[in-house]
């Protein structure tokens, strides 16, 4: 179903600095709500020397590539932590951040990605589950019931296969799948049937840390 975007008032409460690298697209070129044509990115991801893009997934309102490094790079609105850094107070459109996220949780190589509405999901080391962004709906699969957190951590709430990789990862608008290759599919998030959530009105700082 077509989700209704955040409110974009600013945030009342104080803003940490972002935990990881990051940078704003002030060099991109003006930006409209929509594009009816391909365009390239500009600017484009800023890849390493000889590495290549191996994957691109887009959501409602971020997006993401994978690199063949095992490099995750993740850009567009982040008003919930759903690009992995500090939620933005505010993210009208052209204001755009360009983000590595795993890069301050340590020397981690991302292989598969998953974004819902709010929210992003990221396999790293061919078996850590890592989520963050909004969690109104407990999408994140967390232990702690923030409404949204920025800094990607482990899936611990959900009792998903110990040592096994995932061999698939998926996100709706407001729940997460995990699939292993014993054939178990796992679930949470928002229910299939419940009414759409009312989202928090502001983005601000991240309730979890």
């Amino acid at each position: 179903r077509a989700a209704k975007p955040p409110s974009r008032q600013a945030a009342t409460a104080p803003c940490r600095r972002a935990v990881a690298p990051s940078r704003r697209q002030a060099a991109a070129p003006p930006l409209t709500s929509s594009l009816t044509r391909p365009a390239l990115v500009a600017p484009p991801p800023p890849l390493l020397s000889g590495e290549s893009v191996t994957s691109v997934v887009a959501s409602s309102f971020h997006s993401a590539v994978l690199t063949d490094s095992g490099r995750l790079l993740l850009f567009g609105d982040n008003s919930h932590g759903q690009l992995g850094v500090e939620a933005a107070n505010s993210s009208e459109v052209g204001e755009s951040e360009l983000v590595a996220p795993l890069s301050a949780v340590g020397p981690l190589a991302a292989s598969r990605i998953a974004l819902g509405e709010y929210h992003s999901l990221v396999v790293a080391n061919s078996s850590q589950l890592f989520s963050f962004g909004l969690n109104e709906q407990h999408q994140l699969g967390r232990a702690r019931g923030a409404l949204w957190m920025s800094f990607p951590e482990e899936v611990d709430a959900v009792p998903l296969p110990p040592a096994e990789p995932p061999s698939l990862v998926a996100a709706g608008s407001y729940f997460s799948v995990a699939v292993f290759s014993v054939g178990r599919v796992y679930m949470w998030g928002e229910h299939p049937l419940a009414p759409p959530p009312a989202l928090p009105s502001t983005g601000a700082a991240d309730a979890a840390r």
